[in-house]
């Protein structure tokens, strides 16, 4: 089942727009899913302990910028894409990319909970 229907459609287009610009390591479907477990497509989300902005829960020292800008949903996306797309590239699969960007480059292999909901839903 996809969460993409709870997303506004301008939410989704941003989605759409932000994963044909990335290399495209979800498909788009799990994309959305990504975004939706990330944020419920809230795109001025901000976590408790203000430390993840937007729509990617953003984490300001991870892309170098402030948080004010991450609250931008088109750069959220595109930075968080970017990201993404880089920890696939040094970790070799999407499951993984994922694992990491949810609890960090140094986290166990064994924290795959959190990729199973968007790949496998």
């Amino acid at each position: 089942a996809s969460n993409a229907g709870k997303c506004h459609a301008t939410v989704k287009a941003m989605i759409e727009t932000a994963w044909s610009e990335s290399n495209r390591t979800l498909s788009l479907p799990e994309a959305h899913r990504w975004v939706f477990q990330e944020s419920r497509c809230i795109p001025w989300v901000i976590s408790p302990d203000k430390r993840n902005w937007g729509l990617l829960q953003i984490d300001p020292t991870t892309v170098l910028t402030t948080g004010a800008r991450l609250l931008d949903p088109q750069f959220n996306l595109r930075k968080g894409f970017e990201h993404l797309d880089w920890l696939a590239t040094i970790f070799g699969t999407k499951e993984q990319a994922l694992t990491r960007y949810a609890w960090g480059i140094g986290a166990p292999i064994t924290t795959g909970e959190y990729a199973r909901k968007i790949l496998n839903p």
